[in-house]
């Protein structure tokens, strides 16, 4: 069976029925930018029509619900379920206290990252007293997920920041740096004061990348990672420094060894740290 490049099978409806799933898919987005001002665009029909009508219907489920919801203690969302005070428990009393609240939580379509807590106490505390007094939308959606990460409540700024450096050494060693690189901000700001939109950037990227057939012998080494943050207004800056040394590859077969050091500026809003301009051996702006 012919497929496309979703990897749906095509022409698995009949006409009549693909014709008015079609009408309909239209008319919920029509309903949604009416009520949300949301302009959903689709991919030249590429999306079979009934997986569109599902998506379309349960993004308009959740904006009804949303803008009707009331707010709710995450404790109460999940009926109160009891549990023991953490001072009481041993090891393994604890574990299997752990074990139940996250079950708790997941039967309500709850999920916690604990990301970098060490223990199960940490993670039974964080639990108790950071996620239970959180208020969100009493929404109830039964393919709705809410997801919580322990770094949205204790940023590691540092860690985060070295996430993106990875990201952008990882997509220029690899020669994939695109509209997916969300590591980059989408504006650039350069010494001299003026801005360069991102797409900009990404255009002088495949510059580079098209003068070369590959990268070999890739190694770097990140030295210095420092940043400024107002805690209360979620912004900051700061900067990643190092070195990176590797072969470019020429279309004759010549390799040009490149070498020195780099430097990453970044900037934080709404506590995603992003590049917003960088000194790199191999790139020129």
């Amino acid at each position: 069976m012919k497929k496309n490049r979703f990897g749906f099978p095509e022409n698995h409806l009949n006409s009549e029925t693909r014709k008015k799933l079609h009408l309909e898919n239209e008319i919920l987005r029509i309903k949604l930018k009416a009520q949300t001002g949301s302009d959903l665009q689709h991919d030249g029909g590429a999306l079979p029509p009934e997986i569109e009508h599902i998506f379309l219907k349960n993004i308009l489920e959740f904006e009804e619900s949303v803008a009707h919801c009331a707010l709710i203690r995450l404790y109460d969302y999940i009926d109160r379920p009891p549990y023991p005070a953490p001072g009481k428990l041993g090891d393994e009393e604890l574990e299997k206290a752990l074990s139940d609240l996250t079950d708790a939580l997941f039967r309500k379509n709850i999920t916690v990252d604990f990301g970098t807590l060490p223990d199960n106490r940490s993670k039974y505390l964080f639990i108790i007293q950071e996620l239970f007094p959180q208020e969100i939308n009493d929404i109830r959606i039964g393919s709705m997920f809410l997801h919580f990460q322990y770094e949205e409540f204790h940023p590691n700024h540092e860690k985060d920041m070295r996430a993106r450096t990875m990201e952008f050494i990882s997509d220029w060693f690899e020669r994939t740096m695109g509209k997916f690189s969300w590591e980059l901000a989408f504006q650039c700001a350069l010494p001299d004061g003026s801005i360069l939109p991102r797409q900009e950037v990404l255009k002088k990227f495949r510059v580079i990348f098209e003068a070369f057939t590959g990268f070999t012998d890739c190694q770097y080494l990140v030295r210095n990672v420092h940043f400024e943050v107002r805690e209360n207004e979620m912004k900051g800056v700061g900067h990643v420094e190092g070195a990176v040394k590797y072969n470019a590859l020429l279309e004759n077969g010549e390799q040009k060894f490149i070498e020195g050091p780099f430097k990453l500026f970044m900037a934080m809003e709404d506590n995603c740290w992003r590049i917003f301009y960088f000194v790199f051996p191999g790139f020129e702006w």
